[in-house]
């Protein structure tokens, strides 16, 4: 047993150490202007879903009006909101005609971007979230992968901003280790991951795949979903926009229990997934991190306590190696206290945040919902 513990743990490391050099390889791929046969920059259209977001909406909205990019739109679908969100769309829509309001025709983020993106001017589609914040060159970065005709989809590096508190600390890195995932298992040739707060895509392709048809139901994955779609039907169309003017940043959960939410929200799509790599991914994530919340149980009670720790202090080293490639590209601090803390916390949360994810409900935008139905509740 303990030899079959130490082989997971040794593997995972050996998988690390190839993701870490699949995202260098990733992020020094510079852009490929083409053979004379680019497309000209495209129109825009960039779709945000937001309910109850009047506290966050005016500085995404005053980023994308400052954007350096010269063809665009911003949609802003009101996902039935109970405070002011629709009152702060409809005041810079009243200043700048690039801005336009509308109702949701259904209830939950899918309708809401398949409302925008069913009367979207633009011929490529970008989304972010509400609470987001971007660079004044985003668009331009995310659009200039589009004058290749074979790109049907691309998606961006998110980061998540420093706040004042370990605990943000704590998700910054962890945040930043997901990003790392989506941009290496792509560079792999297994994309895996995308985050639909920078996301671009091409309006016929969403028409072509159905958009989020078959999966309006499910609360999150309008992201990865949808990739796996595009992927399906367009083989070699996706591009990982490797590009610091094109990086989003996004805002820490305030407190754990929206971070559980939030979390408990994301962990459900995997049950959905129809990728046999993915889910095989998935398991072996779960039992490796299982192996890691046992490894400290094994030192404590005397089970090769040497061999143990040696395992735990690779494990640090490959992991520190990662995350700091993927910080520093993002731009965002490696902190060593937060580093070392996710070495023990994680592993519990993970298999936490796994097995729960099958039976509790959770709450999201005033929403209480199930992965396995329909929500619950508006």
């Amino acid at each position: 047993m303990v030899y079959v513990l130490i082989v997971l743990l040794l593997s995972y490391s050996m998988v690390v150490v190839r993701l870490t050099s699949a995202w260098n390889a990733a992020v020094a791929k510079g852009f490929a202007a083409g053979r004379g046969d680019d497309e000209e920059s495209p129109f825009v259209s960039v779709v945000v879903a937001a309910r109850n977001e009047q506290h966050t909406l005016p500085t995404l909205l005053e980023d994308l009006a400052g954007q350096d990019y010269p063809a665009f739109e911003v949609v802003v679908v009101d996902d039935d909101s109970t405070d002011a969100t629709a009152m702060v769309v409809q005041q810079y829509a009243a200043r700048d005609a690039r801005f336009r309001l509308l109702t949701n025709a259904g209830a939950g983020k899918k309708h809401a971007l398949t409302t925008a993106i069913a009367t979207a001017r633009g011929t490529v589609i970008v989304t972010t979230d509400a609470d987001c914040r971007a660079g004044a060159s985003w668009l331009s970065g995310m659009a200039l992968y589009f004058r290749r005709p074979a790109v049907q989809m691309a998606f961006g590096p998110v980061r998540m901003r420093a706040g004042l508190t370990f605990f943000s600390a704590l998700q910054q890195l962890e945040f930043a280790s997901l990003i790392g995932a989506a941009a290496a298992t792509f560079q792999l040739g297994r994309a895996t991951l995308c985050n639909g707060a920078n996301l671009a895509f091409r309006k016929a392709a969403f028409d072509a795949v159905g958009g989020y048809a078959d999966n309006l139901h499910i609360p999150s994955g309008d992201d990865e979903f949808l990739m796996r779609k595009v992927l399906r039907d367009y083989p070699e169309s996706l591009a990982f926009v490797n590009i610091s003017q094109a990086i989003v940043t996004t805002a820490p959960q305030p407190t754990v229990k929206d971070f559980a939410d939030q979390r408990l929200r994301w962990a459900g799509k995997w049950r959905h997934n129809t990728s046999f790599f993915t889910q095989v991914l998935a398991v072996y994530i779960l039992l490796v991190q299982l192996a890691f919340a046992v490894l400290p149980v094994l030192v404590a009670v005397g089970v090769a306590p040497v061999v143990m720790l040696a395992v735990l202090a690779w494990r640090m080293i490959v992991e520190a190696g990662y995350l700091y490639a993927i910080t520093r590209f993002l731009g965002v601090k490696f902190q060593t206290p937060a580093f070392v803390a996710l070495q023990f916390l994680y592993p519990f949360y993970v298999v936490c945040i796994g097995l729960l994810s099958w039976v509790m409900p959770y709450r999201w935008k005033g929403r209480t919902q199930r992965h396995a139905s329909r929500p619950l509740a508006r």
